[in-house]
């Protein structure tokens, strides 16, 4: 790497690429501290001028070792952006094209929590900022920001060379930026001596934070966020002022017949609150998240509602619909309710979905919050479970026998070994 005034130019020859877990790439890096998981936010951003072969762009990345979990943000000589990540040490690499701009080309590389955001614009101006792709890696507090540059397997050594042919890339207009939000929890603060029974979960972030120990129901450890931005309200209370691209679950618990209620307002009045997604009866396989099952209710664009059952990668049942505006910067109350296979959706006391799953049903599962882009606030977050008087959950368990009580039989020799039914 060499350096002028205003100019860096990268050199490497032997670098097929950082694709798979054994890397081979040029980098020139800085290590950066990012203590507060989603209240830290960093942003790198670069001009490349020039590029004669290979790939350049910036990169974000826990440690200099081979495999290290990684998201980088790339153009090559055709003018192809593209979002490149690693989840975890030593899993594979996944990529995202964003889209094509020819040189020089500005991109920009922002992380926030685990969520990582590539854009890019002509450097000329006459295309403006394209936010085309958000992935996720697990990257850490201690993280390395900078440049790297690969040669292409145009550039592989071959059988009788010494050396492969020298990649070269121009960087110029480097800036990073690093910001942080974070509010202290509330210091001693009281949680409620007795809590109801049907209550599963219940959080109104009111003690500052998503991760304090130890889990109950009224102090649910939510999973993939370890700190939030909670702001006070005007009554002294917080609640959660989520920005941007992430992917949470309240805790590992799964459930089978109950109630979400939440309320959900966009942080300015009119303001484009993003896409906010709710999955209920969520269950995944970390092996194959292809087959990732649950029902979900999306709310985007400020008045558009859908209802909808993802099974392996399928869309099996969707109700959708426009609403009453819903980013008018009030607070809105949704709730959904599962019973066996029934299923209702409340906002605002109006029913806008109602029907039953009878088609392979999904009868068990965690609830998940995914948002894209987003601009809101939550607040009164509750899992309530719901009495069902013929067979408890056992019916959920058994996807079957939901309008009538479990033979005898089969409680005694099936599944007489289930805690419930002792």
């Amino acid at each position: 790497m060499s350096w002028t005034r205003d100019t860096a130019t990268l050199q490497t020859r032997n670098t097929r690429h950082c694709y798979f877990e054994s890397d081979k790439f040029s980098y020139c890096w800085q290590p950066q501290e990012f203590p507060y998981d989603e209240c830290s936010r960093s942003s790198v951003e670069v001009t490349i001028t020039t590029l004669n072969m290979g790939t350049a762009g910036i990169m974000m990345r826990a440690d200099t070792s081979a495999g290290a979990a990684n998201v980088h943000l790339e153009v090559n000589t055709s003018g192809e952006v593209l979002l490149f990540s690693r989840a975890e040490k030593d899993q594979s690499t996944s990529y995202k094209r964003l889209g094509k701009q020819s040189l020089p080309v500005t991109l920009r590389l922002t992380r926030n929590g685990n969520a990582f955001t590539g854009a890019f614009k002509s450097a000329d101006g006459k295309r403006q900022w394209l936010d085309s792709g958000t992935v996720f890696s697990r990257i850490g507090a201690h993280q390395l920001i900078g440049f790297y540059g690969c040669s292409g397997s145009e550039s592989e050594r071959p059988s009788d060379a010494a050396v492969g042919p020298l990649m070269s890339a121009r960087f110029t207009d480097w800036q990073s930026d690093y910001t942080e939000n974070f509010i202290s929890p509330e210091q001693h603060f009281k949680y409620p001596d007795a809590i109801s029974k049907e209550i599963l979960a219940s959080e109104n972030f009111d003690d500052g934070s998503l991760s304090n120990p130890p889990e109950r129901p009224f102090n649910p450890l939510w999973k993939g966020i370890e700190y939030a931005y909670l702001p006070y309200d005007t009554a002294g209370g917080r609640y959660w002022a989520k920005s941007g691209s992430g992917f949470y679950t309240i805790g590992d618990d799964q459930w089978g017949d109950y109630e979400l209620s939440l309320a959900f307002a966009a942080q300015e009045k009119h303001q484009n609150f993003g896409n906010l997604e709710f999955r209920l009866r969520y269950c995944t396989s970390v092996l194959y998240p292809q087959m990732d099952q649950y029902f979900s209710v999306v709310i985007k664009e400020g008045n558009r509602f859908s209802f909808e059952k993802h099974r392996a990668g399928n869309i099996q049942l969707v109700k959708s619909l426009q609403v009453d505006e819903l980013n008018d910067g009030r607070f809105h109350h949704l709730k959904v309710q599962l019973l066996d296979q029934s299923y209702q959706v409340f906002i605002d006391g109006r029913l806008l979905a109602a029907g039953k799953d009878t088609l392979q049903p999904i009868t068990m599962g965690k609830v998940a919050f995914q948002f894209q882009n987003a601009a809101v606030k939550l607040d009164d977050v509750i899992v309530r479970s719901i009495p069902d008087p013929v067979n408890g959950v056992m019916d959920n368990l058994l996807q079957n026998y939901f309008s009538r009580p479990i033979p005898e039989y089969l409680k005694k020799y099936g599944i007489s070994h289930l805690p419930s039914l002792r």
